[in-house]
């Protein structure tokens, strides 16, 4: 067969992704729930908006999802980047971590970084959010957010 010569034209209708055998939520659901908390944010933030929009600055909420050994999620987050180590000593004594942690980050201009850490070896019938990290909180909005994303969550914050 001459590839040279031979054109295809593919459509991808599938991505096989291979997982650890102890994280049972996919991708798209960890993806889902990043959407869902995102959401929770955006209306919060839209109802305060809606009292003081001369304070609150309009601007859009971006997510990123990854899933993470908990030794690699500390280790990128908390070391070396100016973290304080009493954030970290609060993220280990409020939870026990799992094997495998799904991070969902959110971020935006009028609000500092929030993590919220999901347990990816849970089922989707009993997914559990671990905790709300706020690694930096600069902006006003940040830690208010927080804690509202955290009861509605119904799971601790750590700032």
């Amino acid at each position: 067969m001459n590839f040279k010569t031979t054109k295809e034209l593919w459509s991808i209708t599938h991505l096989v992704v291979a997982l650890h055998p102890k994280i049972r939520l996919s991708l798209s659901e960890l993806r889902n729930a990043a959407v869902n908390v995102a959401n929770i944010i955006h209306e919060r933030h839209q109802k305060m908006r809606a009292f003081r929009p001369d304070l609150i600055p309009r601007g859009a909420i971006t997510i990123d999802t990854c899933i993470r050994r908990p030794h690699k999620y500390l280790e990128q987050y908390f070391g070396g980047t100016g973290t304080p180590y009493q954030l970290l000593e609060k993220l280990l004594s409020k939870i026990a971590m799992p094997r495998y942690v799904g991070v969902i980050r959110l971020n935006s201009e009028w609000c500092d970084v929030i993590d919220v850490l999901v347990d990816m070896t849970s089922t989707r019938r009993n997914t559990s959010c671990l905790c709300v990290v706020i690694p930096h909180n600069s902006l006003p909005l940040t830690n208010h957010l927080g804690q509202h994303l955290a009861a509605e969550c119904q799971c601790s914050v750590v700032t």
